[in-house]
């Protein structure tokens, strides 16, 4: 993560990509998700990981900058982006 972020000279690129990024690793805490689905595998809801208020201030950021749209709709189809409306 740390190369990506230092090959961009956007800062407010910089920004939307650590917000995603964040959003990202919030998906990544496997012994977190491992122990809850053992105990209640019903009742884990990843799209409320990510607060909906910054899943849409990085697809509106996404838009306003100079980023090819294939590559932003390849983004919204990550796990946390699906289910939400845009």
């Amino acid at each position: 993560m740390v190369l990506l972020k230092s090959k961009v000279e956007n800062e407010e690129l910089l920004n939307v990509l650590d917000l995603y990024l964040n959003g990202l690793q919030a998906y990544l805490p496997l012994e977190a998700i491992q122990a809850q689905l053992q105990q209640n595998p019903q009742n884990i809801d990843q799209r409320n990981i990510m607060k909906e208020q910054d899943a849409t201030y990085i697809f509106d950021k996404l838009n306003t900058l100079d980023i090819d749209p294939g590559f932003i709709a390849s983004l919204l189809k990550s796990e946390m982006f699906k289910g939400r409306e845009f």
